[in-house]
């Protein structure tokens, strides 16, 4: 009775996890600190700490890339600022293998109450209900279909209550991770 008990045990753990293969975008910034994905450890989530009088400013970037969406996301949080907005809607990518520049790019902004083409405006981001919660505003840059396999990404300045910050051009390249991850992830 124990073997079988071992035996199911066994199969049951075995079964939680899988080979897998995936690509992803390894990203990298002046000042910024690479992360891993949670289920699949790919090294795809750049953090930014943003210089300003409001210290715990913190921008999130990561590339996506699916059948349906290709976009830059862009999320910014902390808590001691209150207003946000790009100085302009002119995101620029440069493809790094063939040398070609891409201007025309369009971004969403989504804030609490739904998602909108990014303008100008200022917006009053509204502090965070819970600890876990803490993304204040989140911008999706629309990259071209398909992707390019290394490219930058230059970002328009933002204010953030009055401040105007430069945010440094992000670089992405693309990487094939192998491993075995947890199945239901």
């Amino acid at each position: 009775m124990r073997l079988i008990l071992l035996i199911i045990i066994s199969l049951f753990v075995l079964s939680a996890c899988v080979p897998n293969a995936t690509t992803y975008y390894f990203p990298s910034a002046d000042g910024g600190e690479v992360r891993a994905k949670r289920c699949v450890p790919t090294e795809s989530l750049l953090d930014i700490k943003i210089e300003s009088a409001h210290e715990n400013i913190k921008l999130r970037s990561y590339a996506h890339e699916s059948k349906h969406s290709n976009f830059v996301y862009l999320g910014f949080s902390g808590e001691s600022w209150d207003k946000i907005n790009f100085t302009s809607t002119n995101f620029k990518i440069v493809d790094l293998e063939d040398n070609i520049t891409i201007s025309e790019l369009s971004a969403v902004a989504f804030k609490r109450d739904g998602a909108y083409k990014l303008n100008t405006e200022s917006y009053a981001a509204p502090h965070a209900s819970n600890v876990f919660n803490t993304t204040r505003f989140v911008v999706h840059v629309n990259l071209p279909e398909p992707m390019p396999e290394k490219f930058e990404l230059f970002i328009p300045p933002i204010m953030i209550d009055e401040d105007k910050i430069k945010i440094p051009a992000i670089r992405f390249e693309q990487k094939i991770w192998v491993g075995i991850s947890p199945f239901n992830c």
